[in-house]
């Protein structure tokens, strides 16, 4: 009950509170890469957020605005016209996961330094088995105040219907859908820092509205 309300939660939006740094190495003409890790640990990325071709410590610095994510079919159109010359890096396409589950990217142009690139991902949610309660394993963070009453709703809602009594499984997983769409509601707003810039849509959010303006199956 645990694992499926809290990757219910994590996967409905990307949370501040779920990114940390990405960062890895490029090399001269490279342009394909496979993502990972996030700095400094072995953890899987579930999403790439952003991927940012900015390092202060390089001579000369690299230092330029988020890759461009572009459609794969869109991507190699373009790129029959604008062969690559090696610079500092400005799109990129993602070509999913490879069988060890870590991203494959391909960035354009390919890189004319070596350089680390930057960026924000959201790890994978770990899944806990039972001997992880006994092991004391910590688990992955859910903020209290934002999503932790969510989750208890949740999970209280599971067990109660293991337990067979519906009425209150059914009051608690409405309250756990309720008090999850007002905190997407709540991230989908200006940033915290009052800066007006609003958090970037999920993948699937983005997907459903491209495929209403192509006419296919955008329906929530």
């Amino acid at each position: 009950a645990t694992n499926t309300r809290r990757k219910r939660i994590w996967a409905k939006w990307d949370w501040k509170w779920a990114l940390e740094e990405l960062s890895f190495a490029v090399t001269i003409g490279e342009d394909d890469y496979v993502v990972s890790a996030l700095a400094g640990s072995s953890t899987l990325v579930d999403r790439i957020i952003n991927i940012i071709p900015n390092d202060q410590t390089t001579a000369p610095i690299v230092a330029a605005p988020p890759l461009q994510l572009v459609e794969i079919d869109e991507f190699y159109r373009w790129l029959a016209t604008n062969p690559d010359a090696p610079d500092v890096p400005s799109k990129y396409i993602n070509l999913g996961q490879n069988s060890a589950g870590k991203w494959k990217i391909k960035i354009w142009p390919s890189p004319s330094s070596p350089f680390t690139m930057k960026g924000w991902a959201k790890k994978l949610l770990a899944t806990l088995a039972v001997a992880d309660i006994a092991a004391g394993t910590s688990f992955d963070y859910f903020p209290d105040g934002i999503v932790e009453d969510v989750l208890f709703d949740g999970v209280k809602s599971s067990v109660y219907e293991i337990q067979g009594e519906k009425d209150m499984a059914i009051r608690l997983d409405t309250s756990f859908e309720e008090k999850l769409k007002q905190k997407v509601q709540e991230q989908a707003g200006a940033a915290t820092d009052n800066s007006g810039i609003a958090s970037p849509p999920p993948d699937a959010y983005r997907w459903k509205r491209r495929m209403r303006g192509r006419g296919g199956p955008g329906v929530y």
